[in-house]
């Protein structure tokens, strides 16, 4: 398809697939349980995080 530059533009209309849906027997050793619930979730709030934001805050309040 062409956009209004006339430079091809590709559309995809996939139905997206949870992420562990692409862990296998080939990778599952690098993907920890935490992870999948980090990306799912979002980095900002999520408890894998807690320690650093943590950090944060005490580094916010000392200055």
């Amino acid at each position: 398809m062409l956009n209004h530059s006339g430079s091809m533009e590709h559309k995809h209309r996939h139905s997206r697939k949870p992420r562990s849906k692409f862990i296998n027997t080939d990778n599952q050793h690098l993907v920890p349980p935490e992870a999948i619930g980090f990306m799912g979730q979002g980095a900002p709030g999520h408890a894998y995080l807690a320690q650093v934001r943590e950090a944060e805050t005490s580094r916010m309040r000392s200055q």
